[in-house]
């Protein structure tokens, strides 16, 4: 698992950041965004899974 070392600072930096793209969106765009966004979330955590049952396959000299 990653940590981030993130500061009250960057989490402003990254809230602002998304306001500034978000604000002009009307609300199927927006909608559109969210949903693209968290579809890729959603595979990023699938590869992780897959990854980590990999190594721990690996590990345990399993092969898949």
């Amino acid at each position: 698992m990653t940590k981030n070392n993130l500061t009250i600072e960057d989490i402003h930096e990254i809230r602002y950041k998304n306001y500034e793209q978000t604000k002009k969106l009307s609300s199927p765009e927006l909608i559109k965004r969210t949903k693209e966004n968290a579809s890729a979330g959603w595979q990023r955590i699938e590869k992780m899974r897959k990854d980590r049952e990999n190594k721990s396959s690996a590990e345990n000299g399993c092969a898949k």
